[in-house]
């Protein structure tokens, strides 16, 4: 065990530092023991979202402001503020934003996916992305991207 992981901890949003991940801010906020879960706040900048895609992990999505649209692999539901989804490991899903500025957190278990969206930012750094270099990235973080889907 970590010795931090014995004292409480605090975050101040301002002095996380932020990734631009296929055109969205991701905010690492903390994690969980042992890395049981990593919490994440995600900023959208237009009505995107990622292609449809599944990995082993499970989300919790908890819209704090704006709308986001998700998909479940057979249909699509609607997400204003206070609305908490869940997605299930190995669930083929995706989201689009109603808006630039739709803000969630998103808690992720278990944790870890802080590695996958850093590389991502990192290895991408034009809009739009390198498909390769997203497909590299994805395949060494258990991330399949599945294509149209239901988007």
């Amino acid at each position: 065990m970590f010795p931090q992981e014995l004292a409480a901890s605090t975050v101040r949003l301002d002095d996380v530092s932020c990734w631009n991940v296929l055109g969205d801010e991701v905010r690492h906020l903390a994690r969980g023991a042992g890395q049981a879960w990593s919490l994440f706040e995600i900023r959208t900048n237009g009505p995107m979202g990622p292609p449809p895609h599944r990995h082993a992990w499970e989300e919790l999505f908890i819209v704090l402001e704006g709308r986001l649209e998700l998909f479940d692999g057979e249909q699509w539901v609607s997400a204003g503020p206070g609305t908490v989804v869940r997605m299930p490991g190995n669930l083929l899903h995706t989201y689009r934003a109603g808006a630039a500025g739709t803000r969630f957190l998103a808690l992720i278990t278990p944790g870890g996916a802080e590695t996958f969206f850093r590389e991502l930012a990192e290895g991408v750094a034009t809009m739009p992305p390198d498909p390769e270099v997203v497909m590299a990235v994805c395949a060494r973080h258990g991330v399949q991207i599945v294509g149209a889907g239901g988007a």
